[in-house]
């Protein structure tokens, strides 16, 4: 079982994924690109979170979704 950090590196060093937060009155947004190409941005879908940790595990998710 991976944890967040080690699933996080492994999509940075892998298949060079970027992720980027985003802070607004204490709700995060995420932003995930694939060589400079944004395929998941969560304010265009109208999510938000409460945590950075709850944004970063979306991207994550979105990630691996994008990549099988």
């Amino acid at each position: 079982c991976y944890t967040l950090e080690e699933c996080y590196r492994w999509l940075v060093s892998e298949y060079n994924f970027s992720f980027e937060i985003s802070q607004n009155g204490g709700i995060y947004h995420i932003t995930v690109m694939d060589c400079n190409c944004v395929f998941y941005k969560s304010k265009k879908d109208s999510k938000c979170f409460k945590t950075v940790e709850e944004a970063l595990n979306k991207g994550m998710e979105e990630a691996l979704e994008y990549l099988y």
